[in-house]
């Protein structure tokens, strides 16, 4: 750990640990969590554990590991966003090949409903396209707004269906957040964007958590 950030870790006394953060990675997380704080009485969860890797949208990291977990659901225990260090692979030229992480956030929630395997994201031309060649999507007709927004893809429609209700529908509608992923694993949600840690987005994906788990 550079001098600096041992410097900041002792001045401010974070909640977190600063071992092998760089300075604007403790900025980052210092100012997410004091705004989760403000606005949901936010707290450390140092006890909090998730295993992101039977997620599929986790496949293409190397390694995927929580930093820091925050309670925002004011105690309940079922809604966290986290600090999570993901470690990736990437290509340069003359065949090059690299390795490096960084921290993003991301949101956890335990939903009281079995939604069986459902992974939700902002519909593309090219879903468009897939579902043309290949059926995989989950509509709802009697919700055009929220078919022609999202791209659905379950393997157990009708468990999908029956658990997506209205409100859930709604509460995915009014993410204010353009860009963001969904996938949910029978009772755990996971809510991201794949962008490295900041306030805007977490507390989006927070309220949105604690919306969710509190009814579903």
């Amino acid at each position: 750990m550079c001098q600096l950030a041992d410097a900041y870790f002792m001045s401010e006394n974070l909640p977190f640990n600063t071992t092998g953060l760089h300075e604007n990675e403790i900025q980052s997380f210092l100012e997410t969590f004091n705004q989760l704080k403000t606005a949901f009485q936010a707290q450390p969860d140092h006890d909090f554990n998730f295993i992101f890797n039977g997620f599929d949208l986790f496949n293409e990291y190397l390694d995927v590991n929580i930093g820091f977990a925050i309670d925002v659901s004011e105690g309940k225990g079922n809604s966290h966003i986290t600090f999570t260090q993901v470690q990736y692979q990437y290509f340069t030229g003359k065949g090059g090949r690299h390795q490096a992480a960084e921290y993003q956030s991301w949101g956890v929630a335990k939903l009281k409903k079995d939604f069986g395997h459902v992974l939700i994201k902002p519909e593309s031309f090219l879903d468009k396209l897939q579902e043309w060649i290949q059926p995989m999507e989950l509509d709802f007709e009697d919700d055009p707004e929220f078919s022609r927004k999202f791209y659905v893809m379950t393997d157990e429609k009708e468990k999908a269906a029956l658990a997506m209700d209205s409100d859930f529908r709604k509460a995915i509608l009014e993410i204010s957040e353009s860009d963001f992923l969904i996938e949910i694993r029978d009772s755990q949600l996971v809510i991201g964007n794949r962008k490295t840690v900041e306030p805007e987005s977490a507390t989006v994906f927070a309220g949105f958590l604690n919306r969710i788990s509190a009814v579903h």
